[in-house]
C-alpha cells in the first residue's frame, strides 16, 4: 500500500507541475482566482505536512504565493510527504488542531488519500478556468499517467 501512495504521490507532483505551468504560461490573462487555488493546492498540502509532523503552525490556506515559488513548494511537498511515507504505519493515527483549534485524530492513510482527492478537485476547477481564458485545459487524470 506504501508503494500505491508514492506513485500517487508522484502522479500529484507531476500534474500539479503541469498545472503550475499552465497557470504561468497564461498568468496575466487568467482570473486572480485562479491563480489563488493554484497555490491553495499548495498550501494545503505543507499544511497537513506540518500536521503530520506534529508541527502546529497554522498556515494561511489561501495567501499569496509568488508565482516563482510553486514549483519549489510541489517539489518540496513530495519530498516531505515521501518522507512521512517511509516513516510511519499508514494505519497509524495522529491528532492535530484544524484552523479554529478543534482537535482531531485521523490515520496518515486517510489524510494522505484526502490530499490527493484535493488535488483532484482544485485541478479541475484550474483546468475549467483555463478553457474559459481560451487556453489548453491540462489533462490531469491518473489513468493518463499510467499510460
Amino acid at each position: 500500500m506504501k508503494a500505491f501512495f508514492e506513485e500517487l504521490y508522484h502522479y500529484n507532483w507531476l500534474v500539479n507541475g503541469k498545472i503550475n505551468e499552465a497557470v504561468l504560461s497564461g498568468y496575466t490573462r487568467l482570473p486572480v482566482r485562479t491563480i489563488a487555488v493554484t497555490a491553495h493546492i499548495q498550501l494545503v498540502h505543507l499544511s497537513w505536512n506540518n500536521r503530520m509532523h506534529g508541527i502546529d503552525t497554522i498556515v494561511d490556506l489561501w495567501k499569496e504565493v509568488n508565482k516563482d515559488d510553486l514549483s519549489k513548494l510541489n517539489d518540496n511537498n513530495l519530498k516531505v510527504t515521501l518522507e512521512i511515507l517511509n516513516t510511519v504505519g499508514l494505519e497509524d493515527t495522529f491528532s492535530y488542531k484544524n484552523s479554529q483549534g478543534k482537535e482531531f485524530t485521523n490515520t496518515y492513510k486517510d489524510v494522505l488519500f484526502h490530499l490527493i482527492n484535493h488535488g483532484s478537485y482544485h485541478r479541475g476547477q484550474i483546468n475549467a478556468s483555463l478553457r474559459e481564458a481560451g487556453f489548453e485545459p491540462v489533462i490531469t487524470e491518473y489513468i493518463f499517467y499510467k499510460r
